[in-house]
């Protein structure tokens, strides 16, 4: 249990660390006030936060996938922990 806990947990770290790269594409065509071209606001943190329409459903797809995949960094560190403590009372 522990040794899937920590190989999933190494593959949703990097799962996330590429679905993060992915974002960046989008900043070069964000824009820090709402216009024509971009005209839906995005919350992104340091970021400037409107995009196009389209860019903005991307974005909030990658956003939702970067949920799941953090359940699943807390879900695997969850087993490992777990594993963890049920070894020790043993």
């Amino acid at each position: 249990m522990k040794t899937l806990g920590v190989t999933g947990l190494i593959l949703f770290s990097l799962l996330f660390c590429y679905l993060a790269h992915q974002e960046t594409r989008f900043w070069p065509r964000a824009a820090t006030m709402r216009s024509v071209r971009t005209p839906k606001y995005v919350h992104e943190r340091y970021q400037p936060s409107y995009f196009s329409v389209q860019d903005a459903q991307l974005l909030g797809r990658l956003h939702k996938e970067e949920a799941v995949v953090l359940l699943g960094i807390a879900a695997c560190w969850a087993a490992v922990a777990y594993s963890k403590r049920k070894s020790c009372s043993q």
